[in-house]
């Protein structure tokens, strides 16, 4: 996302790996093409000791789960940031790590998903050490015990639309609503018993690799227009950077998928296609509604048709 390359490409692919000096991030970019910008982070591994501060004018990672971390500390403390900055071109990066395990939120939140009181072996929240337990089998779990950690993702998600929604409130207060690109994202999904894990980072399931893009710049896009082409990860910086009318970073393999949406195609290579890795030798490309995943390690290769099989 910040980079506008493939894994294969910077290399940075395992928990421990440190993002080369070389490799230019987008806040480069855009900090020296006139803006301020700001990080506010709650992911630990996007962190200075991983080589992501590069190009922030301030980067702050709050990667306790229970204090900053939290959404509720997170995006007010950007808030008040973009306030300071409000009559400057900023660049504001907000990456929150709920919804993730462990997860723990306000039970008014959660008992919108849950009929009852749960009094199963979970217990209020459901942390990161259960989910590998119950992953790898040493703990079994009941129906019921499923529904409660849906309901628990559940209300981390509503939880997590509460306080960016009051963000995207303060950006309509600053009357800035009208002269900002705001762009809500992820990096990857998580998978609840879907194809009988838990968790992420292992299968390529549209569960875990499909995410959700939204953009609004009232100049630029027409409100409630939806894009069915299929664009990736290595795109959004490229994309950024055009709508904002700043010069590519040269070496991003990712390309701007602004031109689509004047004509329909633009210069964009077809097939559209999206390809993803992961850490255990997996890979995945898609081309339209095909999707092919492959085992590279071991050899094997399942082919779906996501218009007739959307669950694979």
């Amino acid at each position: 996302m910040w980079s506008g390359l493939y894994p294969e490409t910077h290399g940075a692919r395992q928990a421990t790996s440190h993002v080369a000096d070389e490799i230019r991030f987008l806040p480069q970019q855009l900090q020296e093409n006139g803006f301020v910008t700001g990080a506010f982070i709650a992911n630990a591994v996007v962190s200075k000791t991983f080589g992501f501060e590069k190009g922030w004018t301030l980067f702050q990672n709050d990667s306790d789960h229970n204090t900053n971390g939290n959404s509720s500390m997170l995006y007010p403390n950007a808030a008040k940031w973009m306030e300071e900055h409000k009559d400057e071109r900023f660049f504001l990066y907000v990456q929150s790590v709920d919804p993730h395990t462990t997860y723990d939120v306000p039970s008014d939140y959660s008992k919108k998903y849950y009929k009852g009181n749960y009094k199963g072996q979970l217990g209020p929240a459901f942390d990161r050490e259960e989910q590998m337990v119950v992953d790898n089998g040493s703990m079994k779990i009941t129906d019921d015990d499923l529904a409660w950690i849906w309901a628990l993702y559940r209300g981390e998600v509503s939880h997590q639309d509460r306080y960016l929604g009051e963000l995207i409130n303060k950006i309509e207060e600053l009357g800035l609503l009208e002269n900002t690109l705001i762009v809500i994202t992820n990096d990857h999904g998580e998978e609840i018993r879907d194809h009988g894990t838990m968790g992420h980072g292992w299968p390529l399931y549209e569960e875990q690799t499909r995410a959700p893009l939204l953009m609004s710049y009232a100049p630029m896009f027409t409100p409630g227009a939806n894009i069915e082409t299929i664009v990736e990860h290595v795109d959004l910086a490229p994309s950024i950077l055009d709508a904002l009318g700043v010069p590519p970073m040269k070496d991003a393999e990712g390309m701007s998928f602004l031109p689509m949406l004047e004509d329909g195609v633009g210069k964009r290579q077809q097939p559209f296609y999206a390809v993803a890795w992961s850490r255990k030798g997996t890979r995945s490309i898609r081309v339209g509604d095909w999707k092919l995943i492959v085992g590279k390690s071991s050899g094997w290769m399942n082919l779906y048709n996501l218009g007739d099989d959307p669950a694979e």
